[in-house]
């Protein structure tokens, strides 16, 4: 009989404040042992928890051409598999599933009439849902030393939550065991709240560098923490790798499945979930177009839409559970072997880069093959630029995303918190770029460091590969850098009320494969979190530059490289220098995170056309362009 360990709710409430703290505290080991919580004593009252998934029974039975009615126009309601339509398919086509989707908010879903009840009992559990998350997400925060506000969310923060039923078909025939139903990912969400039959079930989750079966007793609830709760944390809580696969041979139960999963979204995702229900609405729109016989290219629908939290952390404080290591020189690792080595160096530098990188979530690199006169002249050309009158930096305002964005404080703009950076985006594709006449050189000098940065990226992916054992070009050759980019950042002198220790940029991980940055010895402010929970000054060698791994490499490693999680504060009072400082940083973005790209680029748009008209005198609201997938 399986066992498992597990979390009981009614004895969190029950206990005395000292008690719960040693609770919680218990619960946030037991996650960082298990990747994932079995959650007992919910409180979910038994009329509604053994109702979910299997109220939603009926209609998945029904005909298609009667769940079409409910067809998620709006981004909730039903969602056909692609099969069912003769819909191409990007990922397993063995392994059909259909879902329905509804949000918390009862008067925005296409209800369906059968059951009588549905309505009713699903907008019950997904209050007590919602509650049970944001109690989870409190303990979680209480246990590994988070201020608990820090989680809270008010009363009347928007309601964005929602249900996801799905109903999982009997795999084809020739589905092999251990295929993906559902391939690995980490959810974006806060909290992730699955209802699943204690048999036939097939979920895995990532522990260290191996999948194992997270497994609850039929009364109980499997709790996963997305990416939301690890942004809350500073990454005290990491996201949960887990992925569905099919059951070993030797599993004679059934193979079909209904199962049930409450996504619970804090008011930083609003943006993210509206972009996520837009990448169902488009969907829709191709199911409409395969309904009326029409001729459909898979790429018209499958284009990414994440619901990424990340840039909207509420980091505006140094967690104090956090310890701050004090800035020492870190040596750089010479890269001359993946140049010109065998393959025994090779393997001896890629496993050192690795060792390196795991420990500290940041590697400086030197003898990369770029070129450090061009780099310094990138610089050059970029703090020129910077220095120019703000009229002349305005003419390349980055009204397609691409370009100059001036920071909102220097407009006079409303803003959540202050912020003086300037920054200019230059995509890998010189075409793109609104390019400024002054200083001279700036289009040439960028458009050649994009080119060498690219080059620089393939090396690192042959390092990572290696060192996880796969061949050597297993990442560069199925790569495309389509959608890569430099972004040139300028770090003004802090004002007097700025204090040392406040964030210049907020606490984050990047969503490229790796990112490269050149930041000036002193003074600089860079810090990365470690794999021991400290902050670490990054302090580089002279003509060396700092690679993170950023949620591509992550996913296609699945986990096994995590992504650095950094922020930028301003300098303290030791450093040298007036506190000003310009920093170069590429983001290597293959093509499989195009749409990803062009979303971030048109919430840089957005801000842009806000600029615009702040600068026309029109009154702008902070709401109107400062979301989570629109910050800089």
């Amino acid at each position: 009989m399986k066992t498992t360990q597990s979390i009981s709710i009614a004895e969190f409430l029950a206990a005395a404040p000292d008690e719960q703290r040693e609770l919680a505290a218990r619960a946030a080991a037991l996650y960082e042992q298990q990747r994932y919580l079995v959650i007992v004593d919910h409180g979910i009252p038994d009329e509604l928890f053994t109702r979910v998934p299997e109220i939603a029974a009926p209609f998945f039975a029904a005909p298609l051409e009667r769940k079409l009615e409910h067809l998620a126009r709006t981004g909730l309601g039903y969602l056909p598999s692609p099969d069912s339509l003769d819909l191409p398919v990007a990922n397993n086509p063995n392994s059909p599933h259909e879902q329905f989707i509804l949000h918390l908010d009862p008067s925005k879903n296409p209800w369906p009439t059968e059951p009588a009840d549905f309505r009713a009992v699903v907008s019950a559990y997904n209050r007590k849902a919602e509650q049970l998350c944001r109690l989870l997400a409190r303990i979680m925060a209480l246990g590994v030393g988070i201020p608990v506000e820090r989680v809270t969310e008010s009363d009347d923060a928007p309601n964005i939550s929602f249900l996801k039923f799905i109903n999982w078909a009997t795999p084809a025939p020739d589905t092999r065991v251990g295929e993906y139903r559902l391939a690995p990912h980490f959810d974006n969400a806060a909290v992730s709240l699955l209802k699943n039959p204690a048999s036939a079930n097939g979920l895995q989750v990532r522990r260290g560098n191996e999948w194992v079966e997270a497994w609850a007793p039929p009364e109980a609830l499997v709790a996963l923490f997305g990416e939301q709760l690890a942004n809350w944390t500073e990454g005290r809580v990491s996201p949960s790798w887990h992925q569905i696969v099919e059951h070993q041979a030797d599993y004679d139960g059934p193979r079909s499945r209904l199962s049930s999963c409450y996504f619970y979204n804090p008011e930083p995702m609003l943006e993210s979930v509206e972009l996520y229900l837009a990448g169902r609405v488009k969907y829709c729109q191709a199911c409409d177009a395969a309904l009326r016989g029409e001729s459909i290219d898979r790429q018209t629908w499958t284009r990414r839409f994440r619901w990424s939290s990340a840039s909207a952390a509420r980091n505006t404080a140094p967690t104090s559970s956090a310890t701050q290591k004090p800035m020492s020189r870190q040596p750089a690792i010479s890269l001359a072997p993946l140049f010109d080595g065998d393959d025994r160096q090779k393997k001896r530098l890629a496993d050192e880069l690795l060792r390196i990188y795991e420990a500290q979530r940041y590697v400086c690199v030197r003898d990369h093959g770029m070129s450090e006169g061009l780099a310094k002249e990138t610089e050059l050309v970029a703090h020129r630029y910077f220095l120019t009158p703000l009229e002349h930096k305005l003419e390349q305002l980055a009204r397609t995303g691409l370009g100059y964005l001036p920071s909102p404080v220097l407009l006079g703009m409303p803003a959540s918190k202050v912020s003086r950076n300037e920054v200019f985006l230059a995509h890998r594709d010189p075409a793109r770029n609104p390019w400024p006449s002054q200083p001279a050189a700036f289009e040439a000098t960028v458009a050649a460091y994009n080119l060498q940065a690219e080059a620089l990226s393939h090396v690192l992916l042959r390092a990572f590969a290696i060192a996880l054992g796969r061949p050597e070009h297993h990442f560069s050759e199925q790569v495309n850098a389509s959608a890569s980019f430099l972004k040139l950042f300028r770090f003004p002198r802090p004002a007097p009320d700025d204090s040392a220790g406040e964030y210049r940029l907020a606490g984050h991980h990047d969503y490229s494969a790796v990112s490269i940055i050149r930041c000036a010895e002193a003074p600089n402010g860079l810090q990365t979190l470690s794999a021991s929970n400290e902050w670490l000054d990054v302090y580089p060698d002279p003509d060396s530059v700092v690679v993170f791994a950023g949620e591509q490499m992550t996913r296609w490693t699945d986990g096994r490289v995590p992504p650095s999680w950094h922020r930028v504060e301003n300098p303290s009072p030791d450093h040298a220098g007036d506190g000003s400082r310009t920093s170069t940083c590429y983001f290597f973005n293959p093509e499989c995170m195009a749409g990803d790209v062009e979303g971030y680029f048109d919430g840089r748009a957005e801000f842009a056309k806000a600029c615009a008209d702040h600068l026309s005198g029109r009154a702008v609201e902070r709401n109107d362009w400062e979301s989570p997938a629109r910050r800089i």
